[in-house]
């Protein structure tokens, strides 16, 4: 998984061939179709590390009493903040996002996580277009990051990562009291933390951009 992360990082999704992966991890052509049917499959599992990376960053860093709302805004910044500065990372998202299956997985995933961490209920799951709305929400969120993919510079994460905010509590009929405050207190978090995504630390750079790097052991 290392090794394929490495590679769509540095050459993006369509020019990262199979070969490449299998040369790379130093495997058998064999063995990585014992794991793996085929690059999408790589690519969805990426994906799927990358969320939740920044669920467990997000454990990891935000107060134990956070209410849930303001958590879930911390994947929504880590992403935004990532692809802002990186037209690479905005790349693999907005790729991701355009494939249904990888879209569909993500959802799911996102959806058991809220259903088991929203103790208090704050998000209503049990209504029946719960789903539909996280797909709106979603939809809203890889647009945005598309955008830095085709137009980078074109907005700041951070005016960015306010209207996701905003269409999010929206959706989900939240509480908008001091949003951007709240929001900009998530945002302080993953911009001066060496937070983790597919697996590597987004470690800034000079001016607005940022490196990726492995995770050391």
């Amino acid at each position: 998984m290392d090794a394929s992360i490495e590679l769509f990082i540095k050459n993006g999704y369509e020019k990262t061939t199979t070969r490449q992966i299998i040369q790379k991890a130093g495997i058998l052509n064999g063995s990585l179709y014992n794991l793996f049917e085929s690059k999408d499959q790589i690519f969805s599992d990426v994906i799927m590390e990358a969320m939740w990376d920044s669920i467990r960053e997000s454990e990891k860093y935000m107060p134990k009493n956070t209410p849930f709302a303001d958590m879930i805004s911390f994947p929504i910044c880590l992403l935004i903040y990532a692809s802002s500065r990186s037209q690479r990372v905005a790349e693999l998202f907005a790729t991701s996002n355009r494939i249904w299956e990888i879209n569909k997985r993500v959802a799911e995933s996102m959806a058991e996580w809220v259903k088991e961490r929203d103790v208090n209920h704050t998000i209503p799951t049990d209504s029946p277009d719960f789903e539909v709305r996280l797909y709106a929400c979603m939809g809203a969120l890889g647009t945005i990051i598309e955008r830095f993919e085709k137009e980078p510079g074109s907005m700041t994460d951070v005016q960015a990562i306010n209207v996701v905010a905003e269409i999010l509590v929206s959706t989900f009929g939240l509480s908008t009291m001091n949003l951007e405050s709240r929001v900009g207190s998530v945002y302080e978090i993953v911009s001066t933390h060496e937070v983790v995504i597919c697996g590597m630390r987004v470690v800034p750079q000079d001016g607005d951009s940022i490196q990726l790097e492995p995770v050391e052991s």
